[in-house]
């Protein structure tokens, strides 16, 4: 995807603000190695907090070109915590106000982008740990655990087994594993720490050496559960738990969670429903991942049936220069779909026996019916999940299968009654299912009846299902009948 480049006033301004970042963590480090009082240090300190909170905050939508200086930025950081000492006190005010800038410049590019910047030694490992373990027990602001669980998540990666690092390995409540895992289960409910508490949860949870000793996983689910259940629970832990189990489902390997998705699927099916935005999304997250734990990746066979196309680079090769006419702009593609000889002669009934039907789950005909219920959901980002995980279940079904769930969508639209909502998400999941390949050729004719109908809807009705038709019909365009681009 291509960016809009910044003028060259904007990348003046750019670069100033970023060098004002710069001297504000080099008068941190100098504060420090002056041995300035701490009266004199919290004099300054709202104000150099506040340039630097201004000075992210104005990048935020433009975080690409905040990137380039990311590197430099962290590294002069990083260069003034070890100037510290070994245990350092968690109300050191340096300490805090050095962690406070990587938090803003955190929230400039998003916890998953900064994580490819923290230094993954392994030496730093273990005075994350005491930091973290010193910060929550003196109950430190907000902004200093959230940087340090967000190094952790990348810190804990370490391809060494964690044991190696315990000085004592005769108890287990010393060891590094341990501590981390107090660290997880002490700070999962803390909404504050949403972004970053559900990373450091995958990535610890996924290491080899944690899924050979599974009582650590087994004993984190339940206690999430057991905190989903609970009728005392608020809608901000019920968030922070589902949010750690989507994590957990996408980032630990398919059979270690296939044990576990039963139990997580019954308590979150009743969340669906939610007026809760957040809380209705990752519940569609979780049970759309909860399905393809259950169900195996397979080569789709009948996806061979959705069509062939050619590129032909004979065609841009023949441009016609000497009569002045310009080359074509893109080369022509041939679409092979009626084209018998090219197609395999596939048939349903076998890909049906080959097919392990043991490993669909007996409520997945309920989770089915509940996605599909939930097209209509108040909120675009839940019908846009729900569109995304319809799709992916269907490429990995029998082709009957995902016919049926196709067709009832293609129902749903041909339906005068729905309401714009309803719509919405029935265009999206036709669009993901088309953008996809899933959409064969006999069944491409309905979906391209329903579109021309829609292409023609009364403007009194409304202009938003005009929009979503026409965003579906160039998804068919661009897929199925590139010549007409």
């Amino acid at each position: 995807m291509a960016y809009i480049a910044l003028s060259p006033k904007d990348k003046q301004e750019l670069v100033a603000d970023m060098k004002t970042a710069q001297e504000h963590i080099c008068r941190l480090r100098d504060l420090k190695t002056s041995g300035s009082t701490l009266d004199a240090i919290r004099s300054q300190q709202e104000a150099l907090q506040e340039n630097v909170f201004k000075v992210f905050i104005k990048w935020k939508e433009e975080w690409r070109f905040v990137l380039t200086f990311v590197p430099e930025l962290v590294s002069t950081a990083l260069a003034t915590l070890e100037a510290t000492s070994e245990d350092v006190p968690p109300n050191d005010v340096l300490f805090e106000m050095v962690l406070d800038f990587l938090r803003n410049l955190t929230l400039c590019i998003s916890p998953k982008r900064m994580t490819r910047y923290w230094p993954t030694e392994v030496s730093w490992l273990v005075k994350l740990v005491r930091w973290l373990e010193h910060s929550l027990a003196a109950q430190s602001n907000w902004s200093t655990l959230y940087v340090l669980i967000l190094w952790l998540s990348s810190a804990v990666r370490t391809p060494f087994d964690l044991s190696r690092f315990d000085v004592n390995t005769a108890k287990d409540e010393h060891s590094l594993a341990h501590r981390i895992d107090d660290i997880i289960r002490g700070t999962a409910q803390n909404y504050a720490l949403l972004p970053v508490v559900h990373l450091l949860a995958g990535s610890f949870y996924s290491r080899p050496d944690i899924v050979r000793s599974s009582s650590r996983l087994e004993r984190f689910i339940g206690s999430l559960l057991i905190q989903l259940k609970s009728d005392r629970s608020s809608v901000n832990d019920k968030v922070c738990c589902l949010r750690s189990l989507a994590t957990l489902l996408k980032t630990i390997d398919r059979s270690t969670m296939s044990v576990h998705v039963d139990q997580i699927v019954e308590p979150v099916m009743t969340l669906v429903d939610s007026p809760h935005e957040l809380l209705a999304k990752l519940s569609i997250k979780i049970l759309g991942r909860s399905a393809l734990t259950r169900i195996r990746p397979r080569l789709l066979k009948w996806r061979y049936n959705c069509g062939k196309r050619i590129i032909d680079g004979s065609v841009a090769k023949s441009a016609d220069s000497t009569n002045g006419k310009p080359p074509p702009l893109l080369k022509e593609i041939k679409s092979s779909s009626a084209e018998d000889d090219l197609l395999p002669d596939l048939d349903d009934k076998d890909e049906e026996e080959d097919f392990d039907f043991d490993e669909l789950p007996p409520y997945f005909e309920a989770l089915i019916q509940l996605l599909l219920s939930s097209l209509n959901h108040p909120a675009s980002v839940v019908r846009l999940s729900v569109a995304k995980y319809l799709a992916s279940i269907c490429s990995r079904l029998p082709y009957q299968f995902s016919a049926d769930i196709l067709g009832h969508v293609v129902e749903h639209l041909a339906s005068p009654t729905m309401d714009d909502l309803a719509w919405h998400g029935a265009c999206l999941a036709l669009a993901e299912f088309v953008r996809r390949g899933y959409v064969r050729v006999d069944f491409m004719v309905r979906v391209v009846e329903v579109v021309e109908k829609a292409l023609f809807y009364e403007h009194l009705k409304g202009k938003t299902r005009a929009f979503l038709f026409i965003y579906t019909l160039m998804i068919i365009l661009l897929h199925c009948f590139p010549t007409l681009l």
